[in-house]
């Protein structure tokens, strides 16, 4: 006989000798994916301002395991809210991470209604839907706008929250034989099963991704080369409007790569701003800065990390206003990626 669960994902009934199976009361059947700490980056988009090692500390407390508050999509809310740490917002993150923090045991759109409606009650001066219609204004109301028109949509979603396996009783690695037998449906069983090994990918991917970027952070490290963004080039005359992408060609796929332009000549490197696929640009497409240092030489450079080998790529360009460069990845130590692009400032 089996034992009762400590939780129902799902009930149901009998309908013309069917079971009817509808979620339970107040749950979803789309559960956001909870992730390990040290995978989450809450600073990812602090670039002028960010929150104080205190804030982050607080917010990798124990008790927000399996909460909300260590989803990628608390992470992307985070990385909207930065603005407010900046000083001139008189401790507005704090108002806001607040309200996080006290609604971490229910849904993630519980906690987005609240931030919405404290910016409406609060913020409402700031606030004017058409402001960026035609290009964005970079002032105070621009970004509060921004971030306004982001929560209604976030909102919309409604969102709801990880799946708890502790207090389902369901301890990983888990069986659909040890589920069964907690008292779990078939249906149920393969909900869980499909939710750990869906988190189990995520996990695996985030790693890569964190490891492509770590490498590429000890790379760039070694040499005299500085990262730069390119609005540097906005009133520089030598600089023309560019809108060329790199393709890279491999016959293994990744999670994420990265891909620079390095000018020795300037000792500058610029991380690509957009990709599709597996294209990817140092310029916007349709609007922002375009301009590029037409014809001088460069390098276009590719770092990725897979199942802890890493991939790189190198070529030898002068920049284009248009076309397509092609990029071969293959794999290669940690240690001569290095050298290779410590190689690039001495050009």
């Amino acid at each position: 006989e089996r034992k009762n669960p400590k939780m129902s994902l799902f009930s149901g009934s009998f309908v013309d000798g069917k079971i009817d199976w509808n979620p339970t009361e107040g749950m979803n059947t789309d559960y956001l994916i909870s992730l390990p700490f040290d995978l989450l980056n809450f600073n990812s988009c602090s670039f002028e301002c960010g929150y104080n090692e205190e804030q982050i500390n607080e917010l990798q407390q124990d008790k927000y395991v399996n909460s909300y508050i260590t989803t990628r999509e608390f992470e992307e809310r985070m990385c909207y809210l930065s603005y407010f740490s900046c000083d001139h917002q008189d401790q507005i993150d704090d108002v806001l991470l607040k309200i996080y923090k006290d609604n971490y045991k229910g849904n993630l759109s519980t906690a987005d209604s609240l931030v919405l409606e404290y910016m409406e009650e609060n913020l409402a001066e700031f606030i004017d839907t058409t402001y960026n219609k035609d290009e964005f204004r970079w002032d105070n109301k621009a970004w509060i706008s921004g971030i306004y028109l982001r929560y209604l949509n976030y909102v919309k979603q409604g969102l709801t929250k990880p799946l708890d396996l502790t207090s389902l009783g369901a301890t990983t690695p888990v069986s659909r034989t040890d589920l069964l037998e907690k008292g779990f449906s078939e249906f149920e069983t393969s909900k869980i099963i499909n939710y750990i090994r869906t988190r189990d990918e995520v996990i695996r991917i985030r790693r890569d991704e964190n490891k492509t970027r770590d490498l590429a952070a000890y790379s760039f490290s070694t040499n005299n080369l500085g990262w730069i963004n390119v609005d540097v080039f906005f009133n520089d005359p030598a600089c023309k409007e560019s809108n060329f992408i790199v393709q890279t060609l491999t016959n293994d796929s990744f999670e994420a790569i990265y891909v620079s332009l390095v000018i020795p000549k300037r000792n500058i490197s610029i991380f690509s701003i957009f990709n599709e696929g597996d294209t990817y640009s140092f310029t916007k497409k349709k609007e922002g800065y375009r301009l590029l240092p037409i014809n001088e030489e460069a390098f276009v450079v590719a770092i990725a990390v897979k199942d802890d080998q890493s991939y790189f790529g190198m070529q030898e360009v002068k920049i284009p206003s248009t076309g397509t460069v092609s990029l071969n990845i293959e794999m290669r130590d940690k240690e001569s990626i290095a050298e290779a692009i410590a190689d690039l400032s001495k050009n």
